[in-house]
């Protein structure tokens, strides 16, 4: 057993039960931490957060946190979406892959760290 893999897969699945995208670190903790290819690493990472996401949902719905008419008018696209991203991942260069989800993770990071919130309708009160 792999304490490694352990420990970052821990730290995904808390993130994605946080709603805050655990594929962020696993995806890059498996390509350089482990030297998994990137497109293996993608490939796991979907595959394990079949079920954890599944239970993030769950958690979120019991919470009172869901909202379920948004999810289903968002998952018809999600799936169209999904199929064509797996496609063109699949016939992307490796390097050129990891320059994407590289770009994705900066953008993605510089979009937090200036404190982008866009206009919320309601706060999150527990």
């Amino acid at each position: 057993m792999n304490t490694g893999l352990i420990l970052l897969g821990l730290a995904a699945g808390v993130l994605t039960g946080m709603a805050a995208g655990g594929g962020t670190v696993m995806v890059p903790g498996l390509v350089l931490l482990f030297g998994i290819a990137q497109h293996k690493a993608q490939g796991a990472v979907l595959a394990a957060f079949l079920i954890t996401q599944s239970v993030a949902a769950i958690g979120q719905w019991q919470q009172g946190t869901m909202e379920g008419r948004l999810a289903r008018w968002m998952l018809p696209a999600a799936l169209a979406g999904a199929a064509a991203g797996a496609l063109l991942a699949a016939r992307t260069r490796p390097a050129a892959l990891r320059e994407i989800y590289g770009w994705y993770l900066i953008v993605l990071g510089v979009a937090n760290w200036i404190n982008f919130h866009p206009r919320v309708r309601e706060e999150y009160n527990p």
